[in-house]
């Protein structure tokens, strides 16, 4: 468990210990103020876009098969959180009045993500 109390699972799912020692210091190559301004940049973005809401009843899942394959694929978590992007904004883009395959649209995200990045 670590100095928060919660479990630390690996890829390959083995439970890792790590204790933070009090007086060991972590160095951060960008300054924290940028970073958190960078994050609410991102969070303005992320306000704009309105998703299907049977996207958003299935999001959960989707992103947990994305994480699994990409796991598969040794693709990293960038892949993910931009193919997770991409599902966002295509779910914002269609029609609420019609329905659609969410785990085809995810693998294709996914598909585009591992091109791209």
């Amino acid at each position: 468990m670590s100095a928060s109390g919660r479990k630390q699972v690996t890829s390959n799912a083995q439970i890792v210990k790590t204790v933070r020692a009090p007086d060991m210091t972590y160095k951060v190559e960008e300054p924290i103020g940028e970073i958190f301004l960078r994050m609410r940049e991102i969070s303005e973005k992320v306000k704009t876009l309105k998703p299907h809401p049977m996207y958003l009843s299935k999001r959960v899942r989707r992103i947990d098969n994305l994480s699994y394959i990409a796991d598969c694929l040794q693709s990293d978590n960038q892949t993910i959180h931009h193919a997770v992007h991409l599902m966002d904004v295509y779910s914002s883009k269609m029609q609420r009045d019609r329905e659609y395959d969410t785990i085809l649209i995810s693998l294709c995200c996914l598909l585009i993500s591992t091109k791209f990045l």
